[in-house]
């Protein structure tokens, strides 16, 4: 992988210790940072070649900021300077309560906001690059860091150097110089690859609303105006906040492609937030690393928003952590759960009360085309019938409905069950699960039911009551803020009503109960069986 450059003002925080008012205490605490040096630490910390260009006071603050760069494995020897410049920086008050946190900014003047654009010989910076990360705090500096950040921009692109912009719309900063926001900040966006930016960049860089009811759908209606603006941009990214207290957020994170790609990580809730600061900068960073070790957009951007959250748990700018501890705090979804759901678009629900007919039953729906059956746990001999029909077809996935409580989950394991299912779920019941080591689908009926559930680490759902519970339009409704989670709805779908939910872009398949009737069972017409499975084995096609 190539060299990822970022260009941007480093700065010196002092903040009050803990959430004291800043005056209050006669000590701050110093601590480096800048939204392009979070950037760069965090990559440096992914394993990344990160290279920053910027410009410093030529002192022991501008010293010590380059120290800390170095300490997280980013190369400053780009960095100049400026022996009669000065370290910008900000103050932080930490909210608490009912109060919000507060930033004094006292960067005017800066070493870095006084440089200029010839004080950068971008063809040599950005020689053996592979991407240059901007922002749009810097051009918000003053007019002579406008045309630095400019000609980065345009000589990346000449060079053939992918471009990382950040919006980071910062009017006040904008105002003091009266800078034209939109035209300096039109330009950055046509040299971009990839954006980090909501609705609310776009409208001021195209001059135009965007007021569809839904946030998402802001973004989605902003970003395809982009893309239409913009011929060179390629992917738009953004996270959504809900700001419940100062410290209980609820963040989730879009990404968009030119060619359509759509992925929506699911909402993280954010308890106990120590420092927001430098969230945006790791998310970014973070899709940045997705990208660039080619995951695909889903994981690009669960993985964005994993290091996002995961810079709220840290004091100060920077998010130090590595690839490994991004990847442990992500949602744990098992994988397991959903390379079963999608072995087939039907699920049987099987209640059994004989041994011998509960064979026969899981030998005809595999002989039909439908290797995954769900057993429920309604009769006595259950899981005695889950552990015969797991001899009798061993290459079937034979798994446990109706599973309500931890004692149930480990007899499932035990019988030989390959995942467990339940019509809701408790804390117990996650637990118990990932005690147990089994592949967990948890039933939820409504919004609430299915955020404790990704709270939990999961993303993929039994949807029952399916019919009860709303049906497909209930299904079709929760796939805008629930974007990336996946269902397997399950109770009072027919053969007739099935393909009303396998068409949806949110079921992997459905459970059904149809295929093995009471009537069927009473006269052991196993043909029927059979033949019931090969025919919503092909529903889906």
């Amino acid at each position: 992988m190539g060299r990822i450059v970022c260009f941007g003002e480093l700065l010196l925080r002092l903040g009050a210790p803990g959430r004291e008012l800043l005056l209050q205490s006669p000590q701050l605490q110093v601590q480096v940072g800048g939204a392009e040096a979070n950037v760069a630490v965090s990559l440096s910390r992914f394993g990344h070649d990160v290279a920053m260009v910027s410009t410093v006071a030529g002192n022991a603050l501008g010293a010590h900021a380059l120290a800390e760069l170095r300490r997280h494995g980013v190369d400053t020897r780009s960095v100049r300077e400026d022996a009669d410049g000065r370290m910008g920086l900000y103050f932080l008050t930490t909210g608490a309560v009912q109060r919000a946190s507060e930033v004094v900014y006292d960067r005017a003047d800066s070493a870095f906001a006084n440089s200029t654009a010839a004080d950068y010989d971008w063809p040599a910076l950005l020689q053996g690059a592979q991407w240059l990360h901007l922002s749009g705090v810097s051009p918000a500096l003053g007019p002579d860091v406008a045309q630095a950040t400019l000609a980065a921009a345009r000589a990346a692109r000449a060079l053939g150097v992918r471009v990382s912009f950040d919006g980071n719309f910062r009017p006040k900063l904008w105002q003091r110089w009266g800078g034209d926001a939109q035209a300096i900040l039109h330009e950055l966006f046509a040299q971009a690859d990839i954006v980090f930016a909501d609705y609310r960049d776009i409208e001021v860089i195209l001059g135009q609303r965007f007021e569809q009811a839904d946030v998402v759908a802001r973004v989605e209606a902003a970003a395809a105006a982009a893309f239409e603006a913009f011929p060179q941009l390629q992917w738009l990214a953004c996270t959504q906040r809900q700001t419940l207290s100062v410290d209980h957020h609820a963040l989730g994170a879009l990404l968009l492609g030119r060619d359509g790609t759509r992925a929506q990580a699911p909402v993280r809730q954010l308890q106990g937030i120590v420092d927001r600061i430098g969230g945006g900068d790791a998310f970014a960073a973070g899709i940045l690393h997705g990208i660039l070790s080619a995951f695909d957009a889903d994981a690009t951007v669960r993985f964005g928003l994993a290091a996002g959250g995961l810079k709220h748990s840290i004091p100060g700018d920077f998010n130090p952590v590595s690839e490994a501890d991004v990847s442990d705090s992500m949602s744990g979804a098992d994988p397991r759960v959903r390379a079963v759901l999608k072995l087939a678009p039907v699920i049987p629900v099987f209640t059994p009360d004989d041994i011998d007919d509960a064979v026969q039953v899981a030998q005809a729906l595999f002989r039909g085309g439908l290797p995954v059956i769900e057993v429920t746990l309604r009769t006595p001999r259950a899981l005695e019938a889950i552990k015969a029909m797991v001899d009798a077809v061993p290459d079937a996935v034979i798994g446990a409905g109706t599973v309500l409580d931890a004692a149930q989950m480990q007899a499932v394991k035990q019988a030989g069950g390959r995942f467990a299912v339940s019509p809701g779920a408790t804390p117990r019941l996650y637990a118990a699960a990932r005690d147990a080591d089994l592949p967990y689908l948890p039933g939820v009926a409504t919004g609430s039911e299915l955020i404790v559930g990704l709270e939990h680490g999961l993303d993929t759902f039994k949807f029952f009551p399916a019919v009860q519970a709303g049906g497909a339009a209930m299904l079709s409704a929760w796939h805008g803020p629930f974007g990336d989670v996946r269902f397997c709805p399950t109770g009072g779908i027919s053969a007739q009503t099935a393909s009303q939910f396998l068409h949806l872009p949110n079921v992997l398949c459905v459970g059904g109960s149809w295929l093995t009737t009471v009537a069927l069972m009473q006269t052991r017409d196993w043909d029927s069986v059979e033949r019931l499975a090969r025919e919503a084995a092909v529903l889906a096609s």
